[in-house]
Order: C-alpha cells, then sequence, then structure tokens
C-alpha cells in the first residue's frame, strides 16, 4: 500500500533531517524547526545579570546586512554587504556569504559575488542563510539564490529570482525566506503565473510555479490542516494556502491592503486553535483555517512593521510601532484585545528559551524576560550591547547568544553567571 503524499513529504523531510549532522543547539532554519521563533532545547538561562553580565565571548566587525545567524555545530552561517570603494570605479558592490567559527568569530571561508542594489534604509541582504541536509541555500536583496556547501562555500547551483520569477527588490530589498520542504525549496517570486515556485533542492531545476500576485517582504510558513499539508503565502494585498505538492491554490483572500504595504512578519500560526495571525503596517488579522476559512478578528492597535510575532499559550507578544520608540504589547490571539503594553525599547524582536523570553531593540538593548499569564512581561534584566540599527533576530545556541548591527557581530553569553559557557573560548 502505498503512502498519502503528506505522509511520503514528512518521511523525506525526516529523511533530510536525520541525515543532517545537527544537534538539538543547532538553528539552521529561518525562525527554528517551526518557523515560530521559540528555541526548542537550551541550557538554563540567567534570570538576572550582574553588572558585568551578560559576557561577551568574542566581537568582531561585519558589514552591512540583516542577515539572520544560523548555526550548525561549530560553524556560524549568515550574509552581508561589501560595498566597492569610491575609487574603484568599475568594480561593483558584492553580497558576501560568509561562514565563522563559533568559538572565536574567525572566518572559515566566504563567498561573494555582485549586486547592485542600494536602499536608504540599508541595503542588505535581509535573509537568513539556511541548511537543509548537504546544502546551504541563501538569498540576496536582489533575489540571487544559491545553493552551497557548508564546509566549503562552493557553489553547487545557482538562481536569479528577479529574472526568472519576477521577484522585484521594492524599496528595501527581497526579504522573504524560502521554506525548505521536504525535497523543496519554495519561494515567493512575482512574475505572473510565478508569484509561488518551488525548486529542487539538489538541482535548483523548477519544479512548480504558480499564482499572481505582488510579492512582499514576508516569508511563507508551513501548516497542516485535517491531516493535509499547506503552504500559506502573505503577498502585499492578498493572503493563500497552496499544495506544496504541485502549487495548486487551496484557499485566498483579499486583504485589501495598499499595495505598497511593507508586509514583514513571518505569519504567526497556532496548531492548537488553527488560527492564522497576520501583522502589516494597517493592523493585523487573524483567520482560522480548515474546511473553510473564516474570518476571526482584525485590529489596527495589533500591529507590527518588521519585527516578528511571537506567540505563548493564547498570548501574542510583538512590538508594535514602526521606527524609533515603540511598545511591547501582548494580544489575546482568540480575541484580538491588547492584553498589555509597555514602554521602555524601541521596536524590538524576540526569542523564546527555558520559559523566558529574549528581547533585542534596534537601539541594541538587549533583555531576559518572564511572561506573566495575564500577558505581561517581568523584565529580569537589561543591558546595552550593541549600536543602531540593531534590526537582526539574534540567535541562540545552548547559553551563547549570537548578535549583529549594522557594524558588528557579537557573541555573548546568558548563562547563569556562575556557570561556564556552553560554547565559546573559555578564560
Amino acid at each position: 500500500m502505498s503512502m498519502p503524499l503528506p505522509v511520503r513529504r514528512l518521511a523525506v523531510f525526516l529523511a533530510l533531517v536525520a541525515a543532517s549532522p545537527s544537534s538539538p543547539a543547532d538553528w539552521s532554519l529561518w525562525g527554528g524547526p517551526h518557523r515560530d521563533f521559540h528555541v526548542q532545547s537550551t541550557d538554563p538561562l540567567a534570570d538576572s545579570w550582574p553588572p558585568d553580565w551578560p559576557k561577551k565571548l568574542w566581537e568582531r566587525k561585519l558589514s552591512e546586512g540583516y542577515s539572520a545567524i544560523a548555526i550548525r555545530g561549530d560553524t556560524l552561517y549568515t550574509m552581508y554587504r561589501r560595498d566597492a570603494a569610491a575609487w574603484q570605479i568599475l568594480s561593483s558592490d558584492q553580497e558576501v556569504v560568509v561562514a565563522l567559527d563559533a568559538r572565536t568569530g574567525r572566518t572559515k571561508w566566504e563567498f561573494a559575488y555582485d549586486v547592485r542594489f542600494r536602499s536608504d534604509q540599508g541595503s542588505g541582504p535581509h535573509v537568513m542563510p539556511q541548511l537543509a541536509g548537504a546544502l546551504l541555500f541563501t538569498v540576496g536583496a536582489t533575489g540571487m539564490l544559491h545553493a552551497l556547501k557548508p564546509e566549503t562555500g562552493e557553489l553547487m547551483w545557482k538562481r536569479d529570482l528577479q529574472e526568472e520569477l519576477g521577484v522585484t527588490p521594492n524599496l528595501f530589498g527581497y526579504a522573504s525566506h524560502p521554506l525548505l520542504y521536504g525535497d523543496e525549496l519554495i519561494v515567493v517570486g512575482g512574475r505572473k503565473g510565478k508569484a509561488v515556485a518551488a525548486l529542487d533542492q539538489k538541482s535548483g531545476r523548477i519544479l512548480w510555479a504558480a499564482h499572481t500576485f505582488r510579492n512582499a517582504f514576508s516569508s511563507p510558513v508551513l501548516v497542516n490542516v485535517a491531516g493535509r499539508d499547506q503552504v500559506i503565502v502573505l503577498g502585499a494585498q492578498q493572503i493563500l494556502g497552496v499544495d506544496p505538492g504541485n502549487g495548486a491554490s487551496l484557499w485566498s483572500r483579499s486583504l485589501g491592503t495598499d499595495p505598497g504595504s511593507a508586509f514583514a512578519s513571518t505569519p504567526l500560526w497556532d496548531a492548537k486553535s488553527q488560527t492564522l495571525v497576520i501583522s502589516f503596517s494597517g493592523g493585523s488579522t487573524a483567520l482560522r483555517v480548515g474546511a473553510t476559512v473564516e474570518h476571526l478578528w482584525s485590529s489596527d492597535k495589533v500591529r507590527t512593521v518588521f519585527s516578528n510575532l511571537l506567540l505563548v499559550g493564547d498570548v501574542i507578544y510583538m512590538s508594535r510601532g514602526s521606527y524609533g520608540p515603540g511598545l511591547l504589547t501582548s494580544a489575546d490571539i482568540k480575541t484580538g484585545e491588547t492584553l498589555w503594553s509597555s514602554r521602555g525599547f524601541a521596536n524590538a524582536n524576540f526569542l523564546r528559551a527555558d520559559g523566558k523570553l529574549i528581547i533585542l531593540d534596534e537601539d541594541g538593548w538587549l533583555a531576559i524576560a518572564r511572561p506573566n499569564p495575564g500577558g505581561s512581561l517581568d523584565t529580569l534584566s537589561k543591558a546595552h550591547v550593541l549600536s543602531h540599527n540593531a534590526w537582526t533576530i539574534p540567535t541562540l545556541a545552548g547559553t551563547t547568544l549570537y548578535l549583529r548591527d549594522r557594524k558588528i557581530i557579537t557573541a555573548l553569553d546568558i548563562g547563569p553567571a556562575h556557570t561556564r559557557p556552553h560554547r565559546g573560548p573559555t578564560h
């Protein structure tokens, strides 16, 4: 008896994961295994920091870029931009994929290619490198997609998503993280009939392409409804669910939004209630996805522009606002009702680990907080660790937190002060 398609694809996915030289401390996919920014396994983190904590393990310069940091074993992977010197008239700017030693920050290898794109808000790149099996997948600000060997940076294949799928970098640059599914790499495009496409991970061959809509800054998520996998894709003016096997439309909804809206947050999925939450500059909307798609609520008081959404129980945490001073806010996922708001942080991103929230705001303030049942947060410790603009979501491995802003990348120990670092050099 043959297995149903979702079961077969799950088996393929599990086989790929099993073949990867990974550990519970790895962070190889955008947002973690479930794209929800929950660190599944971690050592205890400090409840409070003494004056000289968190301890800096290493720091080094790294040029512009907002690409988050992936980790596998003792290697970090991220991207940055290398601008040509003013006197190099015939030289081009470059995007660089870099592998670093997680213990020291030293460069292991680099892979660079020319790029022609600039933005006043930061020219990128924005997408985190992702690992599956024996390949590392990267995407730049103009949609240049590369598959590299993680050990050496050797190029295996490449695709120009702008040329082939009509990706538009928009004002800030392409920022949609591909979704790894079985043997597919699902990407968001932009050309008519090619707004969503699946590539073969090993060869880069296009397996299917479908749909027509303007691409946005958001990243697709995988959900399972009634035993059937579907990929949720958020465009500039609509949201839809597609069959990852062939790209067929399962459902779609118009959002009635401004086509220039800068969708940035990865949609939040709650498997328990089958609720999908999307957020953008005009507000947030929640849908229940089942045999039919039901609108649950919309709110202009619950919104985030380019930071992530984090779910703890039935409470959504976010940084409300866009640039500059914002509000840490929580809302009930069932109703959209605002539960709590607090000043004290600029626009911020979140991770959850060891029952706590790790918060990093754009001004470089790092905090550990504990969520309360009513939706509020108790800030346990806070320290200024980076400069402006710290827009990159942190990466946690064990008790070592890897961070970057527009100038540096650093590793901090956020474990209990009496313990030795889980990763990084000892002194």
